[in-house]
């Protein structure tokens, strides 16, 4: 055949000397297809003459679909990297460059193709030079497992700027050898602090004569602030509390009501309030409280910053709402057992509560109790008049 026909009817073609590589798509019987290699060669005889051709022709069906789901995850991880807000780079162990996330630009200033080549300590302020080579080393060494790194990293106007870096060692992985880094700005998270510090002085005044236990998380869940009055609701006193995590609170305050508790903080990390949630909590000294909490997230440009913590001891009136349950369980349950006739009736005449006496009396159960029973179906209608009145 022509090449040009050839190149028509195959979706693939390549002559080299006189050997021919084709692939086509075949139709099947069924309405099914499959895609056919094939590689023809001249068959000559003894005197060099053109006597036929010899054939090879090849199933690749499967491996073309293969190839097509390896294509389309590449394009689909290629797209997440080249369109996540994170500068992500490939780092050999020379500390050289070999790829560049296209938001290198948004960050740093730098196009890709500025740095792609370039030791990546250069651009590193040389204050945190020494600091950040040794992560790097420890990352080669599969020594640090994700911890975050923060630096000065150079801007391409001079100026330097602060980020955060995770790292992970991918040496073992041929189409990377090196270290796969991602790093993101901590301006916004830096300034969302700064607001929430400015926030925190507002109302601290206000917190030390409170006598609601107030505090406040900063956006890796840790207290950063305590109000006086933790020591009668909590036992444990401001001093002891800063620095410690949602973790912590949830080993020991919250103990008994861990999974509330933990709900209720992701919710506020979500961006979402907590109120009024009615909690158990365990003092420090082992012995049982109640709590109202409140808490709202802090949000600057949509970033969480941390949260104010407000809880309330509700232990007296907790106390005495179980004391008054206990006793209407215990009035009732005598109720239930007088052989006399009880029930309660609202100003319609409907039957609010019967005993079982009353019920088995007039035929009725607790399901007809239910649904609406008025008193008036008890009195002979002859009488309802009278009644009324």
């Amino acid at each position: 055949l022509p090449h040009d026909e050839m190149r028509q009817n195959y979706s693939f073609v390549r002559v080299e000397n006189e050997n021919l590589t084709a692939e086509t798509i075949n139709a099947k019987p069924g309405g099914n297809s499959c895609n056919l290699w094939g590689r023809a060669a001249p068959l000559r005889n003894s005197e060099g003459e053109l006597i036929g051709a010899i054939e090879s022709i090849r199933d690749i069906t499967e491996s073309k679909k293969a190839e097509e789901r390896l294509r389309a995850s590449e394009e689909r991880f290629r797209s997440l990297i080249q369109n996540s807000s994170d500068m992500i780079r490939i780092i050999d162990a020379n500390g050289i460059i070999s790829y560049s996330s296209p938001s290198t630009l948004r960050i740093t200033g730098y196009s890709p193709g500025d740095v792609i080549g370039k030791n990546a300590l250069d651009y590193v302020h040389p204050d945190d030079r020494e600091r950040v080579k040794a992560a790097l080393n420890e990352v080669f060494n599969k020594t640090n497992h994700n911890t975050p790194t923060e630096f000065r990293i150079r801007h391409a106007d001079g100026h330097y700027i602060d980020v955060e870096a995770v790292a992970a060692n991918h040496q073992d992985v041929p189409a990377i050898k090196g270290i796969v880094s991602t790093t993101r700005p901590l301006t916004e998270r830096r300034d969302a602090q700064e607001k929430l510090k400015k926030s925190e002085e507002k109302f601290r005044g206000m917190a030390e004569r409170s006598s609601d236990l107030i505090l406040v998380i900063d956006d890796r869940g840790s207290v950063t602030y305590a109000s006086p009055s933790s020591m009668p609701i909590i036992g444990y006193s401001p001093e002891e509390l800063i620095g410690k995590t949602t973790e912590f609170a949830a080993a020991t305050v919250f103990s008994a009501c861990r999974p509330e508790f933990m709900a209720a903080v992701q919710a506020v990390m979500n961006g979402l309030p907590a109120e009024n949630i009615e909690m158990q909590i365990t003092k420090k000294d082992g012995a049982t409280a109640y709590v109202s909490m409140y808490a709202v997230p802090a949000l600057f440009g949509g970033i969480f910053a941390g949260a104010q913590v407000s809880l309330r001891d509700i232990t007296g009136c907790k106390m005495a709402e179980m004391a008054l349950h206990e006793s209407e369980e215990k009035y009732r349950d005598l109720t239930e057992l007088l052989p006399q006739m009880v029930f309660e009736l609202d100003l319609n005449y409907q039957v609010t509560y019967a005993n079982r006496h009353t019920l088995a009396v007039f035929g009725f159960t607790e399901i007809d109790l239910k649904r609406g029973i008025n008193a008036i179906s008890f009195i002979d209608p002859k009488e309802h008049a009278k009644v009324r009145e």
